[in-house]
């Protein structure tokens, strides 16, 4: 099953976005935030390599 955050971008003085715990995968795309300055991506499936 696919993940998006589709329509996030819609918050634009969003500063703040919790993701955890939500099986979220390398495909998943974040859009640029302005005035986002905290996100948290706690136990997805993102890779950092």
């Amino acid at each position: 099953m696919a993940r998006t955050l589709n329509g996030i971008h819609l918050f634009e003085d969003l500063e703040e976005l919790i993701l955890d715990n939500n099986q979220l995968g390398d495909d998943v795309e974040i859009p640029l935030l302005q005035h986002l300055h905290t996100l948290t991506l706690n136990k997805n499936r993102i890779s950092f390599s």
